[in-house]
């Protein structure tokens, strides 16, 4: 699977691979693996259909352009402080899992225009690295929002599955640890193990996207915020990730 995806196979063609070789592998049927495959869809399908619809907001939201403004302003706001430059990453990976359900599909947008400015800094890179993925996972392991609603509903399901009946406000009653367990390694991380600067060459980086994008806001920029806006009040009131996903793409069509 990991092979087919480096060669950007499609991921959907690469899981289905991967799960015929392991299907033959372990001596089944061509059938029988596609009817374990089919099941495990079915058992999931509520979780599928949000991942499908968050996918389709992200990328909505990308093509408005939204996100590499906010990577101009952060550039302009931040003026080299590094430290307020890593507050301001982890806030975005906090936000883009729980609030603003994109979970890392706005990476590619904001990172590499602040790039140049990250090694003028001298910033050791896995510092911003280890930011942001702290931000990402910590926020689902330990909050039940977003994509911490699934995660946490897959954990409680299967728990209840097999014999121990176990709820979403259960398991996160008890991921606080784990959350916690992440945040100190963060704090190793940023003031021990990679606080030295370092230095990197200075080679361009691809800005495309966001050289061609508006710096104007406009009115497409208003409407993408209440789309979010709308995800956020629909998750909240009907707990359900997929139609708050799906009222944020309609509003933006």
């Amino acid at each position: 699977m990991c092979v087919l995806c480096l060669f950007k196979l499609n991921v959907i063609l690469s899981l289905l691979v991967a799960a015929m070789v392991a299907g033959l592998t372990a001596g089944l049927d061509l059938d029988v693996i596609m009817g374990f495959v089919i099941d495990g869809l079915n058992g999931n399908g509520t979780n599928a259909l949000a991942y499908l619809l968050l996918g389709t907001f992200a990328a909505a939201l990308t093509d408005t352009g939204l996100a590499t403004l906010l990577g101009k302003w952060i550039a302009s706001a931040v003026k080299e402080r590094k430290w307020v430059l890593l507050l301001t990453f982890l806030l975005c990976a906090c936000i883009s899992g729980t609030l603003v359900p994109i979970h890392i599909a706005y990476i590619p947008i904001l990172y590499p225009p602040l790039l140049h400015m990250m090694n003028k800094m001298k910033m050791d890179r896995r510092q911003a690295a280890c930011v942001t993925e702290c931000g990402l996972v910590a926020m689902y392991v330990t909050i039940p929002i977003a994509y911490g609603s699934i995660f946490q509903g897959i954990i409680a399901d299967n728990m209840t599955a097999n014999g121990m009946e176990t709820s979403v406000s259960e398991v996160s009653h008890y991921n606080w640890m784990l959350g916690c367990c992440m945040l100190v390694g963060l704090l190793i991380a940023v003031f021990v193990t990679y606080r030295k600067p370092r230095e990197y060459k200075m080679v361009a980086a691809d800005t495309a996207a966001s050289d061609a994008a508006s710096d104007r806001f406009t009115a497409a920029h208003a409407v993408t915020l209440v789309a979010i806006l709308g995800v956020v009040v629909v998750q909240v009131l009907a707990d359900s990730l997929a139609l708050a996903a799906l009222t944020g793409v309609a509003i933006m069509i």
